[in-house]
């Protein structure tokens, strides 16, 4: 168990994070406003203001926001001039990649969209030490393997030592018969503990949500196990990343389901 002090270096440290989060997602916003790249996926599509008014109240989230765009301009010119001193390494390696803490959702139409964006997320977690563990349908699974293997990724390595983990979405999600956000945060709470006993820097986790949210009697629990994640990720050594097919999306939720992560990720190459 943490100590006061360290209890509160985490809990500044999680804050830190945050603010920088939600400043990457207003900067990312304006971005694409201004700039806008047609069939290139955002991680910033929309501002997420019901969050970061959640968080900091209306007053001061609105001066956060007016104070990031405020400074943006400048921060632009800046980040635009290092860019040009860098080399093509040095560029491919400033690619911005998830944090422990982040929780993301991929909205996606295809399911090579699906499978290009967590072979990434994979191999990059593997190159970290993290534990990667996923709760995808069986084909999404196999053709994930199939992926890793292309990279050049030993995926019967990786298992066996416990780098690569999957479930069911049965077992994850329906195991009791029922979609239990309680229970499925403890789960989580002791897989996090558990993977950083054995020895590796931190958790990494990916699930298709779409079926459990695509039933109407769930989406309730669905959404209250999202916002849950969200703020407990916050403090942990943990990214979540959970994919929601946009076929299956229902009518009119997108928006609550956007607002129910720190970030995410909004596909429409093949729409």
């Amino acid at each position: 168990m943490l100590n006061p002090s360290k209890q509160r270096d985490s809990r500044r440290e999680a804050r830190q994070r945050l603010n920088v989060s939600f400043a990457e997602a207003v900067t990312g916003w304006a971005v694409n406003k201004l700039f806008p790249i047609p069939k290139i996926p955002s991680r910033y599509f929309r501002l997420p203001w019901r969050r970061i008014f959640r968080t900091y109240g209306v007053v001061r989230g609105s001066l956060f926001i007016f104070k990031v765009l405020a400074m943006w301009p400048f921060e632009l010119a800046a980040e635009l001039f290092r860019s040009s001193n860098q080399s093509p390494d040095e560029k491919r390696q400033a690619v911005p990649s998830f944090s422990h803490g982040d929780h993301v959702c991929l909205l996606y139409h295809s399911e090579n969209v699906l499978l290009d964006k967590l072979t990434s997320f994979v191999a990059e977690g593997l190159a970290n030490g993290e534990r990667c563990f996923f709760v995808q349908s069986p084909r999404v699974r196999e053709r994930l393997l199939d992926n890793l293997k292309l990279r050049g990724i030993d995926v019967e390595r990786e298992m066996n030592r416990g780098a690569l983990m999957f479930r069911s979405i049965e077992e994850m999600y329906f195991g009791s018969d029922a979609f239990d956000s309680s229970a499925l945060l403890l789960r989580l709470d002791a897989m996090i503990e558990e993977t950083l006993r054995s020895g590796f820097t931190g958790l990494r986790t990916a699930g298709d949500m779409s079926r459990a949210f695509s039933d109407p009697a769930l989406q309730g629990s669905v959404l209250d196990y999202e916002r849950k994640v969200d703020e407990h990720f916050a403090e942990k050594k943990v990214v979540g990343f959970c994919n929601y097919c946009l076929e299956e999306m229902p009518e009119g939720k997108l928006d609550s389901v956007i607002d129910a992560h720190a970030l995410h990720v909004l596909d429409f190459r093949s729409a």
